[in-house]
């Protein structure tokens, strides 16, 4: 159930249909990739040269994946001890740390910590929440993060096997890391904003896991319980399935421009394979010839 609200979840809609993204939803498959891989003894395995191979390809997909590494480091130290960690660690250090001083680090955004870095923080920690269930009725859903979080930790603080408490907690440090270098990066920027789709969308994947283990938590003392810890994530699908239909604005031209251009008089002084409307690389790559010929066909009324 906690899946579908992510399959449906078009309130990050840019990550699921813009081909592009895949730069983002890629450091994502290669972490829960490395997740699945990386159980196994305390000693390095044919699996931990897969995930590492895994890890050096996420290194090349997006800053995503710094974040991500973070929490796969947290949940293989908890899991496996220190000296896989390390294996890990040093590995994916010595190509990442070389590339960033060299390269890197000369196209990094400026890093300035002030009021608005805070509140862009807050914003982008509450933006996930708000678009999965649509609603103050988030609130619930923080909540369960803490019932599946706490209940994790004091069963391992209990039983004295941290292992049992390594997915949550490094679910949740990649969350916190991804939210904080986002918020780093983007909050002096002029319209940026915490609850755009894309970065809803990877906190959504790495906030959910930790959704379903405080539901999961509450189906144990009572099923009714968890049935209706069901319920917030159910109140946000038909909005998130609305939104699934919409047109992103980076590929809406205006209507009027369109029209405008394609009965205009000079049309044919122009040569066909021009792109009017395409200002920018993220407008419709519409040629004068092929708004000419919808003109002509009545497909663009005047």
């Amino acid at each position: 159930a906690v899946a579908l609200a992510f399959l449906f979840f078009g309130s990050g809609r840019e990550n699921m249909t813009l081909g592009f993204q895949i730069s983002l939803t890629g450091s994502l498959i290669c972490g829960f990739a490395m997740l699945l891989l990386a159980d196994g003894p305390k000693s390095v395995t044919r699996r931990d040269w897969l995930a590492l191979a895994i890890g050096v390809v996420g290194l090349m997909t997006s800053s995503v994946f710094v974040a991500v590494v973070v929490g796969f480091g947290m949940t293989t130290l908890l899991r496996r001890g220190v000296r896989i960690a390390a294996f890990y660690a040093l590995s994916l250090g010595a190509i990442y740390l070389p590339w960033y001083v060299a390269y890197g680090r000369d196209s990094a955004a400026p890093i300035e910590v002030n009021g608005q870095t805070f509140r862009f923080l807050g914003s982008m920690l509450w933006a996930v929440f708000d678009a999965l269930v649509q609603g103050g009725v988030g609130a619930l859903l923080v909540v369960l993060v803490g019932v599946g979080l706490g209940t994790a930790v004091h069963r391992a603080w209990r039983a004295g096997i941290w292992a049992e408490a390594a997915l949550p907690l490094g679910f949740c440090a990649a969350w916190l890391t991804y939210a904080t270098l986002v918020a780093l990066g983007r909050a002096q920027l002029p319209h940026a904003s915490g609850a755009a789709g894309r970065l809803v969308h990877i906190s959504a994947a790495l906030v959910l896991p930790v959704v379903a283990m405080g539901i999961e938590e509450l189906a144990r003392r009572r099923t009714l319980l968890g049935v209706a810890a069901l319920v917030p994530l159910a109140i946000g699908v038909p909005r998130n399935l609305d939104r699934l239909s919409e047109t992103s604005i980076l590929f809406r031209a205006s209507p009027e421009l369109a029209s405008a251009i394609a009965h205009s008089p000079f049309a044919d002084d122009v040569p066909a394979n021009v792109r009017p409307l395409q200002d920018n690389p993220f407008n419709p790559p519409a040629t004068a010839g092929w708004l000419a010929r919808q003109a002509e066909t009545g497909r663009i009324p005047e």
